[in-house]
């Protein structure tokens, strides 16, 4: 925030570059994980309770 001379104060321009766009990204991968993995443990019990 910059001080103008009349005393106000300044917000500077929001800039795209300041944004780290990469966290949403490793978020879903990691939710996308999680849910591919409840689903392979799924069909994993399932199948264990077919051929046993």
């Amino acid at each position: 925030m910059t001080a103008l001379p009349n005393g106000d104060t300044e917000h500077p321009p929001d800039n795209d570059e300041d944004i780290d766009p990469g966290w949403p990204w490793s978020f879903l991968l990691l939710v996308g994980a999680g849910g591919l993995y409840l689903i392979l443990r799924v069909v994993q019990a399932v199948n264990d309770y077919i051929l046993n």
